[in-house]
């Protein structure tokens, strides 16, 4: 079975999207196999090497899940995290290098300025078109987690690595999305820009929140 899991999922490091279902699989047929022998008195004490095969066999499929769940959510940080926006004067922002005194600036009349305000409050009230639905947004990088989390249920991983999976994948996003935020902090240098920033991983935040369980200590 580890020479199986480790053909399985071998290729991983090649393609970064790996088949996270499959993955998940084998880290469960490990968990289980090491249960069902751990309840043979005194089996690891006589092959301690199998004992070892097993601990690097998960330590690497762990490794190889959370790569894949990386090579999926990098590209959605800066769309769904650092430009997607829902306030109206994010996008209105002007920096100071494309000031300029010298141009005038038309005036929206107050008739408009109140039918569109009216049009606005009137389109909150319906469910997102389909268009609306399908653009980035930070939905997206929680269905990934949520995946994650579905995939090792469905399984029955051990809670105990269930929980380490989840941990690592959200230190790794916590430090990428940190590190993109520095290299773009050009861009986000307006009081807006923080706050849609914030409104964002708020989303991410909620999840965290209700997905907080406790693994009972063995």
């Amino acid at each position: 079975i580890l020479s199986s899991a480790a053909s399985s999922s071998g290729g991983v490091l090649n393609n970064q999207s790996g088949d996270i279902i499959l993955q998940s699989y084998w880290l469960s047929s490990l968990n289980f196999l090491f249960y069902y022998l751990y309840r043979q008195d005194g089996f690891f004490k006589r092959y301690p090497s199998i004992l070892q095969e097993l601990i690097d066999g998960m330590r690497s499929l762990i490794l190889e899940l959370n790569t894949s769940i990386h090579s999926r959510i990098e590209p959605l940080i800066e769309p769904t995290l650092l430009e997607h926006t829902t306030i109206a004067q994010v996008k209105e922002t002007l920096y100071k290098k494309d000031w300029n005194l010298f141009k005038k600036r038309k005036h929206r009349s107050t008739k408009s300025s109140s039918r569109d305000s009216y049009d606005e409050t009137l389109a909150m009230l319906y469910p997102p078109s389909l268009d609306e639905q399908m653009k980035p947004s930070p939905l997206k990088i929680v269905q990934i987690f949520g995946a994650l989390s579905y995939v090792l249920d469905l399984h029955q991983v051990h809670p105990l690595i269930a929980q380490q999976c989840l941990s690592v994948a959200l230190k790794w996003f916590s430090a990428k999305l940190f590190n993109k935020m520095m290299d773009n902090k050009k861009k986000s240098l307006s009081r807006a820009h923080a706050v849609q920033i914030r409104l964002n991983l708020s989303v991410i935040q909620d999840w965290i929140k209700n997905h907080n369980f406790k693994a009972p200590l063995p």
